[in-house]
């Protein structure tokens, strides 16, 4: 059988999303949308450790190479994605092509190997952290979907109505910008830089504008007061983004947010939708995401050290500085963000 490994850039084949949408665990983190984002946002090298057999994608393994004078050079499958599974199908094919990528990294000084939700079981060394991540089945009866619901997601959605919160979906930039601003004042809160607009402003580009994604704001009396960022491929919905106003708290808004995008993508033939990454310390998340039905799946991140002194730490920033940044003014904020998730990545 003809077969052979290729480093395959998918910003620049032209079937790359035809050929790996059919792979059971293809997400919109494997789309040529996505390593658009990144490559376009922080500059990071698409490195796609693929296996061609007759011209046929049987595996791939998605990496963005980083290269920062200040935290090194590595791979990461994939920078700022909650999760990231490679795609084969059969364990011989992925072992094939993880020996590749695993060769690649020792000849170019890569520090680690990141990956979000694999690893290859041979690998003796390796810090590892446990995650969640919690997906909604969806089918084209929303109410059917709504009986499932905790009582707590029913009278907050209520509530939401009476309050008179307004939602809807969007697809311009404008919205997006007004989604900014408020996950601004959330990341202050939790006393961690935003991201950087451009970001943003390469998800609208790339995803948003191309029909694979959509912004749900929140409205009371004319003001946004919580907002969130979906995306979609295929079947799958994912549930990427949200903030709020917490001066607005009382009115539950998030969940009517929540509320429409499921009503959304369950009338648009979608089959889940993603509710995305949850610490496993953050129990309260974990408890809220589970009381719209969702069902927790475990996924883990590691970190595969090239060398004894390989850097595997999880956070580039000091423990003091999440205290810090919660008292430093928003502009500022915004200007380390700019600076800083570059080399986080």
């Amino acid at each position: 059988m003809s077969s052979n490994i290729t480093i395959v850039n998918p910003l620049t084949f032209p079937e790359w999303d035809t050929s790996v949408q059919d792979f059971p665990k293809s997400s919109i983190f494997h789309t040529k949308a996505w390593a658009q984002v990144l490559h376009n946002s922080y500059d990071y090298t698409p490195c796609y450790f693929t296996l061609f057999k007759h011209d046929s994608i049987t595996a791939t393994l998605p990496i963005m190479e980083i290269h920062s004078l200040i935290t090194g050079r590595r791979g990461v499958s994939l920078p700022f994605s909650d999760y990231c599974a490679p795609l084969y199908l059969n364990k011989s094919d992925f072992r094939q092509v993880y020996h590749s990528l695993f060769e690649y990294g020792k000849k170019s000084s890569w520090k680690y190997l990141e990956t979000h939700d694999w690893f290859n079981e041979d690998d003796e060394t390796s810090s590892s952290f446990f995650f969640h991540k919690q997906i909604l089945p969806l089918i084209n009866d929303a109410q059917s979907i709504y009986k499932k619901f905790k009582h707590n997601v029913k009278t907050n959605i209520k509530k939401a109505i009476r309050e008179n919160v307004e939602v809807h979906g969007h697809t311009s930039e404008n919205a997006l910008k007004e989604y900014y601003q408020l996950h601004c004042i959330v990341r202050k809160k939790h006393g961690i830089p935003p991201q950087p607009y451009r970001f943003f402003k390469m998800i609208y580009e790339h995803i948003i504008s191309k029909n694979l994604g959509q912004i749900i704001l929140a409205k009371n009396k004319s003001q946004v007061v919580a907002g969130g960022v979906f995306f979609h491929v295929g079947k799958k919905a994912y549930y990427k983004f949200s903030a709020s106003n917490m001066a607005f708290q009382h009115l539950r808004a998030n969940n009517l947010i929540i509320w429409e995008a499921i009503q959304w993508y369950a009338k648009n033939g979608f089959q889940q939708l993603c509710f995305g990454r949850t610490d496993t310390f953050n129990k309260g998340l974990y408890r809220f995401k589970a009381s719209w039905g969702a069902l927790s799946e475990k996924i883990t991140y590691h970190r595969i050290p090239f060398n004894k002194n390989g850097e595997t730490r999880q956070s580039y920033l000091p423990t003091t500085s999440y205290k810090v940044f919660k008292i430093l003014p928003s502009w500022f904020l915004k200007i380390v963000g700019s600076l800083f998730y570059k080399h986080m990545g």
